[in-house]
């Protein structure tokens, strides 16, 4: 990304209600801007640039200049673009300043997704993180006043802005037995459209837990076992990984290639960050067992239900 310093030293405009410092009774010089005045300006400049800006990172130095970070325009990523870019060593705090559509949040087997929504609206966004760990963030929705907000914030901006600083991220609030779950049932529904699953058996072989390897963890499964029982081995098995442990051998290269991070990129991450990114395109288990009643057998079907349950999955 393009870098260019912006200097915030016009006359500061009037400011949302916030902490402010005094100016300092031994020099006379006005104190350095709150966080929150400094991301005040910087939106007051960018709000020009509309409801379809791309992200720009922002740099902030200690007395309130700023540094900006423009993606380049063949950019299909502006945010995974930043990933694995440290702040520098000057700024007292790191953010990103974007637009995009408004989507209402939704819960699902305990994963937050986005759902468009019937009439579309644009909102300018903002999401500031200082060297001690607090966050300033702003929404801007397209008709509307904005809306400021001090308190914690999950997701992919926040952990870009974390990590640049060296910071750690939330923790992983999604079990990873998610997610093999998850690339199980995608395997089984491949499979299904080309009339290779006929019955759960042939469901329960694409599973590691079936597998050789993990003979050690869960004992010998056989050819065929119960969907209880499965569930119960594939549950044992994942209880032997961590969010971290796979992590650690993504960053080293190991187990072949993972899609959505690179090795280079999980070595930058922590497990919090890394949980989320590899689960961001992946479908909810829900919609995958929507999906399983469609396209596979009925006993099939059910047995995978019954094998989940067991998982202790939602």
């Amino acid at each position: 990304m393009a870098a260019e310093s912006v200097p915030t030293t016009p006359a500061a405009p009037t400011t949302p209600a916030g902490p402010t410092t005094p100016t300092g009774p031994a020099t006379g010089r006005p104190a350095a801007p709150t966080l929150r005045e400094v991301v005040d300006r910087l939106e007051r400049v960018l709000a020009p640039l509309g409801w379809d800006q791309a992200p720009i990172a922002v740099g902030i130095e200690p007395d309130g200049d700023v540094e900006l970070a423009v993606p380049p325009l063949d950019c299909a990523d502006p945010i995974g673009a930043l990933v694995g870019i440290d702040a520098k060593a000057s700024w007292s705090a790191y953010g990103i300043v974007t637009s995009g559509r408004v989507h209402d949040l939704v819960e699902e087997g305990g994963r937050a997704h986005g759902r468009r929504r019937p009439v579309e609206q644009r909102a300018r966004i903002g999401h500031v993180v200082d060297r001690s760990g607090g966050a300033v963030s702003y929404v801007h929705v397209q008709g509307q006043r904005r809306r400021w907000d001090d308190g914690p914030a999950v997701g992919r901006v926040d952990d870009v802005c974390r990590r640049a600083l060296g910071l750690a991220t939330p923790p992983p609030t999604v079990p990873i037995g998610v997610l093999w779950a998850t690339w199980w049932l995608e395997r089984v529904l491949g499979d299904a459209v080309d009339g290779r699953i006929a019955t759960w058996a042939d469901a329960a072989a694409l599973h590691p837990v079936t597998s050789v390897g993990a003979v050690p963890i869960v004992g010998a499964l056989g050819v065929a076992p119960t969907p209880a029982t499965f569930g119960a081995a594939a549950r044992r098995l994942a209880a032997e990984w961590c969010w971290e442990d796979l992590r650690g051998i993504v960053a080293t290269g190991g187990g072949g290639p993972v899609e959505p991070v690179a090795p280079d990129a999980a070595a930058w991450m922590d497990a919090g960050m890394f949980s989320r990114w590899m689960l961001m395109d992946e479908p909810p288990l829900a919609l995958l067992r929507e999906v399983a009643v469609e396209r596979l057998p009925a006993p099939v079907a059910d047995a995978l239900d019954v094998a989940l349950a067991a998982w202790g999955l939602p």
